[in-house]
């Protein structure tokens, strides 16, 4: 195969109609779906939950969700209300779930009742069941793309990924695409932990894979070199959820107390630093490996957006914001859009 084309998308909460934007413009120019213009497709999060979207039939028919159809997740006032519906807590509750927000502590228990997630885990539950089907597997998506969501397990403190081919060749790296994109997104301290069990029922605890890799560009990499390691070409195809970076001057000297209370910096930091770090280790790499053709699409913010922000206001600014990401890489966009389009070899895949 000569060239390998991977997509790579960020976590970041309702701040993924930025990136949905920009696939909604591949569509349109390409007048294909994604599915069609990738080989490797990859996310965390919000991230993985549009991988998955991309790859997946809508219920009862055969057709793949388009981009402009996710988007819809993320936009409509119904589907909005159904994501994110607060669990039912007592004034003590609520109380300290403000406390918490405002410092970032993460819950030690995962289920209602003190300190808990924000947001009612059933109602996410009936809503991805909706969107991926109650019982679509896996090992039922489509196999053209080779596709993957990250998440983390706690209960044996390591990454944990899913992957359709993965799910094809053993049940049990197999389990509901619903499950996969509860898992990937079941951010610490807004959504409950998720039980997963694959067709052995054999259980995992698994939470948002954005509390180790937001960013999961460098994975797909890799994940891509393992499929096609004969290839001449690496086209990776980067996309952000917006980046916020903010100074800290007040922190010169701070202690504990004002690290947590000013904001809580460290999550912020944390997150975007790693995701930048990344970036500029990748423009290194793209320099450096031959045939490898690296772009970074981000969009950057002037305010921090939470990943529950679901506002209209907000959602009218990042549906503008992702607009203005398209206009201002059009010459780029157009020239991918040429690349994808191109006629490719026979795959030739080394599935691990």
């Amino acid at each position: 195969m000569d060239t390998v084309r991977i997509l790579s998308i960020d976590g970041g909460g309702i701040r993924g109609i930025i990136p949905l934007k920009v696939l909604e413009y591949i569509e349109e120019v390409t007048g294909q779906q994604i599915h069609q213009l990738f080989d490797v497709v990859g996310g965390t999060s919000t991230g993985g939950i549009i991988a998955l979207g991309l790859n997946s039939k809508l219920p009862g028919t055969n057709e793949i969700y388009t981009a402009k159809q996710l988007l819809d997740f993320y936009t409509s006032p119904e589907d909005i209300k159904q994501i994110f519906q607060v669990e039912n807590s007592t004034l003590v509750d609520k109380i300290l779930n403000f406390v918490r927000r405002i410092l970032h502590i993460l819950p030690e228990d995962h289920g209602p009742g003190f300190l808990a997630a924000e947001y009612s885990s059933q109602s996410i539950n009936n809503f991805l069941q909706s969107k991926f089907g109650q019982h679509t597997k896996l090992s039922q998506l489509p196999t053209e793309c080779d596709v993957s969501v990250f998440s983390y397990d706690i209960e044996n403190a390591s990454p944990y990924y899913f992957n359709n081919h993965q799910a094809l060749q053993n049940c049990e790296d197999d389990y509901y695409v619903w499950q996969a994109a509860r898992a990937t997104s079941a951010a610490p301290t807004y959504f409950s932990a998720e039980e997963v069990d694959n067709l052995k029922q054999q259980r995992r605890v698994l939470v948002d894979g954005g509390v180790f890799i937001n960013n999961p560009t460098l994975e797909m990499l890799i994940r891509a070199k393992e499929l096609y390691p004969n290839a001449k070409k690496y086209l990776l195809v980067s996309l952000g959820t917006g980046e916020f970076t903010q100074k800290y001057t007040n922190l010169n000297n701070a202690g504990v107390v004002n690290w947590l209370w000013l904001g809580a910096p460290l999550v912020n930091i944390s997150m975007t630093g790693v995701s930048m770090a990344l970036d500029q280790q990748l423009q290194k790499l793209k320099k450096e490996i031959s045939g490898l053709d690296y772009q970074r699409y981000q969009q950057p913010l002037t305010e921090n957006i939470g990943l529950d922000d679901a506002k209209p206001e907000t959602i009218s600014l990042l549906q503008k914001l992702g607009a203005e990401l398209v206009e201002q890489n059009q010459k780029q966009l157009k020239n991918l859009c040429k690349e994808l389009s191109l006629p490719l070899k026979i795959k030739e895949h080394h599935y691990a």
